[in-house]
């Protein structure tokens, strides 16, 4: 089974239905601007730092709102890829989706989920403190009397970005293939690390570019709708259609990984519930 072929082909034969679950916690991602790091490159084009927390500041969005915002968004996020999980998993094994199964069913995805969910927030959250520290030392080094950053500064600004983010989702990467084994197979956290990390033997850069690839088709429409008032909308519907990809592509490549037979890509499955 080819599982990024059958990923692409799964997200968009259920486009509606997953975007449908995956909406309504997005609407959130745009109090917090979760894109900033995109809209980080377009302050660095106009302007200087004169400070490490005038870059962090440019990097990170920091208000109450957006503290608040993102408090709510946690929890919020961990329910709908429980949902979400739980509904493609009974989906591929009956061929019927449930609204009302999926909602049931995700309990048991909604603990593990949490688990690593908090343990990726811990690595972003060094990688947020992380990337504007080494950027602003390479700008200190660079041009530190500069009102606005040179060509070569920013290049090199770019590709610290992108190498230091790079990291987040290859954690990602693992995290995505853990939970199916820690909720479906009955691991321990640690354990489905390992089964994963063993299972993605030979798969891992496939899964690893094709979860990074919506991701680059996203960032130009960002840096061109940033600045713009209907900015938040356009946030929304790409998180969620990243969101939706990503936990199809992670569904499906647990089915094709362990050899379990699908029964939602034969004729006739229906939409229940």
């Amino acid at each position: 089974m080819n599982f990024i072929r059958d990923s692409y082909r799964y997200f968009f034969k259920n486009f509606f239905r997953l975007i449908v679950i995956c909406l309504p916690v997005s609407f959130l991602v745009g109090f917090f601007d979760i894109y900033r790091p995109v809209s980080f490159f377009e302050i660095c084009l106009n302007s200087g730092f004169n400070s490490y927390m005038d870059m962090f500041r440019a990097f990170v969005n920091i208000s109450w709102v957006s503290l608040g915002t993102f408090i709510a968004f946690v929890p919020l996020i961990c329910l709908t890829i429980s949902v979400c999980l739980a509904g493609q998993e009974a989906h591929m094994r009956t061929g019927k989706f449930s609204f009302k199964n999926a909602i049931k069913r995700s309990v048991y995805y909604f603990l593990p989920v949490l688990s690593l969910l908090f343990v990726f927030l811990a690595i972003c959250a060094v990688l947020m403190f992380l990337i504007p520290a080494v950027n602003y030392f390479v700008y200190y080094m660079l041009s530190p009397h500069s009102e606005i950053m040179t060509k070569t500064n920013f290049v090199i600004c770019l590709v610290v970005t992108l190498l230091f983010s790079s990291v987040s989702f290859v954690f990602l990467t693992i995290f995505l293939n853990a939970v199916n084994f820690i909720t479906i197979n009955n691991y321990s956290l640690k354990n489905g690390l390992s089964l994963a990390l063993s299972q993605l033997e030979g798969k891992f850069f496939k899964f690893f570019i094709n979860l990074v690839v919506p991701y680059v088709i996203i960032l130009p429409v960002v840096f061109l709708t940033n600045s713009k008032a209907f900015y938040p909308a356009v946030a929304t519907v790409l998180f969620a259609m990243q969101m939706a990809f990503s936990l199809s592509l992670c569904m499906v490549t647990y089915f094709s990984i362990t050899g379990t037979p699908r029964k939602d890509n034969v004729k006739g499955y229906f939409l229940k519930g």
